[in-house]
């Protein structure tokens, strides 16, 4: 929670991060690989994206409430990561459930 003008304000969505938050981000990221396979990384993205647009609307609402923002959003983009390795991780096990499938109906002939 920021303090402004001796009252406080809305904190960073950024402050509260606990480990199950990056879990959770890999997890959206791994089920979004699972049902968009050719675009694994977007999970991650879009689960992040409103971040900094939650930010900027901030920033005008406190204009001194965000004095290290080009910092702030590169925590943002780093937290994309784990939304990334998640899909891509999803996008693996399709590749290796197809392969699977193959090979099934391969020996079945």
């Amino acid at each position: 929670m920021a303090v402004q003008d001796g009252t406080a304000t809305g904190g960073n969505p950024v402050d509260g991060m606990q480990i199950v938050s990056l879990l959770f981000l890999f997890v959206i990221g791994f089920i979004y690989g699972l049902i968009v396979p050719g675009r694994f990384w977007l999970g991650g993205v879009l689960a992040v994206s409103l971040l900094p647009v939650v930010a900027i609307l901030e920033m005008i609402a406190h204009p001194k409430s965000h004095n290290l923002f080009p910092i702030e959003f590169l925590i943002y983009a780093i937290l994309t990561l784990p939304g990334i390795i998640g899909g891509l991780v999803g996008k693996g096990v399709v590749g290796l459930v197809k392969r699977a499938r193959h090979r099934g109906k391969a020996t079945d002939v």
